[in-house]
C-alpha cells in the first residue's frame, strides 16, 4: 500500500499537466501564536515548491518552515510533584521550535502579466520543541509534541522584471494546530495539549521555472 501511495504521487508530480512550470521559493517567516509558551513571535525560514495547473488558475505544492526564537526569564525547572522550597525560582534559558510541513492548495483571485493575488488553503503537520535550561541549577526540561491543523491565507507575487522570471513574493496566512489527541497528566509538564491559533507573515523570492 505504501508503495502504491508513493507511485501514485511521483506519477502526479511527474503528469505533463504539473510539470510545465514549477515555482520554487525562499523567505522569512515571522509566526505569532496565542499560547502561553509562544507568547512572542518565532522567525526563521521558509522553503516550497508549487506546480501551478496551466489555464485552470490554480497551484498544488508544499511548503516547509522552520522558527524559533530563545528566551530568558525567571523559572522553574521542576515538573510534576515537588516538595515546598526543594525547587525555588532561578534564571531560566528557553530554546523554542516549531517545524512543519504543509501541502496547500492555490487558487487565483486576480492574475496579471506581472502580479497576481490568490487565496491558499491546506493541511499542517507540526513539531514543537522547548527545551529550558536552569542558569543556577543545570537542571533541564524538555518537551516535544506532534501537532495538526488547518490554514487559509493571501499570496501576493510580483515580478519586477517581466523577462526575468524571479518573483517577490509576500503572503499571510492563519491557521489553528492541535494535537491528534490529548495527553494530559496532573503531574507533568504537558503544555501543547490544546489547540491554539497562530499567524504566518512569510516575504521571499520565487523563482518561476
Amino acid at each position: 500500500m505504501k508503495r502504491r501511495t508513493i507511485a501514485l504521487g511521483l506519477a502526479l508530480f511527474a503528469s505533463p499537466a504539473l510539470a510545465l512550470s514549477q515555482d520554487i521559493g525562499a523567505g522569512a517567516i515571522v509566526l505569532a501564536a496565542n499560547h502561553d509558551v509562544f507568547n512572542r513571535p518565532l522567525s526563521g525560514g521558509a522553503l516550497h515548491v508549487f506546480f501551478p495547473r496551466k489555464g485552470q488558475g490554480y497551484a498544488l505544492g508544499i511548503v516547509m518552515e522552520r522558527v524559533g526564537r530563545t528566551d530568558h526569564r525567571i523559572g522553574s525547572t521542576c515538573v510534576g510533584l515537588v516538595m515546598p522550597g526543594t525547587c525555588p525560582s532561578e534564571p531560566l534559558t528557553e530554546d523554542k521550535r516549531l517545524t512543519d510541513v504543509r501541502g496547500m492548495a492555490i487558487v487565483d483571485l486576480f492574475r496579471g502579466t506581472r502580479a497576481s493575488v490568490a487565496l491558499s488553503a491546506g493541511g499542517t503537520i507540526a513539531k514543537v520543541a522547548v527545551n529550558a535550561r536552569g542558569q543556577t541549577s543545570g537542571g533541564t526540561r524538555q518537551v516535544a509534541r506532534t501537532l495538526f491543523g488547518a490554514d487559509v491565507g493571501i499570496v501576493a507575487n510580483w515580478r519586477p522584471l517581466k523577462r526575468v522570471p524571479v518573483l517577490v513574493e509576500a503572503a499571510g496566512e492563519g491557521g489553528r494546530l492541535r494535537p491528534l489527541r490529548s495527553n494530559e497528566h496532573i503531574d507533568g509538564y504537558t503544555p501543547f495539549e490544546r489547540a491554539f491559533n497562530l499567524n504566518r507573515y512569510r516575504i521571499g523570492i520565487v523563482w518561476r521555472l
